[in-house]
């Protein structure tokens, strides 16, 4: 199971034949759960399809790109809320691509919210083989909010949400975490849709 797609939330720039612009926030209905979308203006939708969204936005400078993604997850049935918290956690560390990217630092933590326990991550990596317009050779780095829910209507599956920014150093977005609580708090969780998918 793929966690996070790193190669994604790094990516250079919005790929060419994306869909238009995202101008406010928008509701999302994936499988399982919905997002709303942020009120920033300049997103766009990279990919979609029934279970997973992609979006992408471009930072302060050439080369540095916002992304989101949410998508609907399978799991396995866990015991106890130590259980999942271990498994997310092992699953990102292995999806995490240790050639491109070099860790700077990884926070884990599981958290409680109106659907029960949640695993979130805060993490910083230097993309070594960043795709980039420019011909700027200075390193770039990546940082990821990231957090994992157990769907409490079916168990075996999950809704991952991940915000990112990657930029150079020096331009670090502060603000990043105060955006990714706002996109997490969007999560909802649809019982009937759900049911219906058992």
């Amino acid at each position: 199971m793929t966690m996070i797609s790193m190669g994604l939330l790094a990516c250079a720039s919005p790929p060419p034949g994306s869909q238009p612009f995202i101008s406010k926030a928008q509701h999302i209905q994936l499988d399982g759960f919905s997002i709303v979308t942020p009120s920033e203006p300049g997103w766009i939708v990279a990919s979609r399809n029934h279970a997973s969204l992609h979006l992408a936005r471009r930072g302060g400078e050439t080369d540095e790109t916002y992304a989101i993604q949410a998508w609907q997850i399978d799991l396995p049935l866990f015991h106890t809320n130590e259980e999942f918290s271990s498994y997310v956690s092992q699953a990102i560390e292995k999806d995490t691509n240790g050639v491109r990217f070099r860790k700077i630092k990884t926070n884990v933590s599981a958290v409680s919210t109106k659907h029960g326990i949640c695993v979130r991550l805060n993490s910083i990596h230097t993309d070594n083989l960043a795709v980039k317009e420019s011909n700027n050779s200075r390193p770039m780095l990546l940082e990821i909010e990231s957090m994992t829910c157990r769907n409490p209507y079916f168990h075996t599956r999950g809704a991952h949400l991940a915000l990112s920014n990657r930029y150079y150093e020096g331009n670090r977005d502060t603000s990043l975490l105060e955006k990714a609580e706002s996109f997490f708090k969007s999560l909802a969780f649809d019982k009937i849709r759900s049911l219906n998918a058992i």
